[in-house]
Formats: structure tokens, sequence, C-alpha cells
């Protein structure tokens, strides 16, 4: 097969909601996902991930939302790499200031980014406008 092609799928799962709260998106969910691809024509051809993501922490925070997850990819065989996977750790936080506005703070550790470049940690703060 020479082809771009492959498979995606995932699945998202609600382990937890506040029984008074049935119109809220307050609650625990989880997800897992994996995909496959063909390795001559993808860098990453097979991924494997999953978390957690928290909306609501607490009842003043209705639509705030905390998460994290993990990614893990297979890297396509390459001459010159070091490594043949990269795999990542993050965390986020997301602050609604108002309906329209909100902030999202993000630290990713990733092992082996790219499978030949050191670990690295990244960190982004994200302002988003809704208009």
């Amino acid at each position: 097969m020479n082809g771009a092609n492959g498979v995606y799928v995932v699945i998202n799962q609600t382990l937890w909601k506040p029984i008074s709260e049935k119109e809220t998106n307050r609650g625990l969910r989880t997800f897992l996902e994996y995909a496959r691809s063909n390795k001559g024509v993808a860098p990453v051809y097979q991924h494997f991930g999953g978390g957690l993501l928290w909306t609501g922490i607490g009842s003043g925070r209705k639509d705030d939302e905390i998460g994290i997850c993990t990614q893990y990819g297979r890297i396509s065989p390459q001459p010159g790499l070091l490594w043949k996977y990269e795999q990542t750790f993050e965390s986020f936080y997301k602050f609604f200031v108002a309906p329209w506005l909100n902030l999202q703070s993000d630290v990713q550790y990733i092992v082996h980014p790219g499978g030949s470049y050191a670990n690295a940690l990244v960190g982004t703060l994200e302002l988003n406008l809704q208009f």
C-alpha cells in the first residue's frame, strides 16, 4: 500500500455527573483513542491516548475545565532517529472569565519529541475570545 489510509477510533464516557445538575456540563469524563496509518506515508503511524476531563470543578465554577492525558506515538522507521516512539504527558486548566472569554494554561512533558530530540517541557497560555 502506498496511499495515505488508516483508522481512528475515539471512545468518550461520562464517569460521574451531579444528579441535581442534569442540564449542565458538570461532571467527570474519560476518553481513549487509537489511530493507525500506513507507516510508509505517515511519520507517526500508530497512536494511543487517554485522559480525564473534569468540567465544573465547584458549584461556583460550572464551566471551568481541568484535564490530564497521555499520548503515545510509534514513529515510522527513518534513518538517523534515536528512538522509535514519542510519549506526551499533559495537563491543562481552562478558566472562564466570562461566557465569551476564557484563559487556558497547558503544560506538556514530551519524551523523545520527533524521535530525535531531547525530552522537552512545554507550557502555553491561550486567550480565547468568542464573538
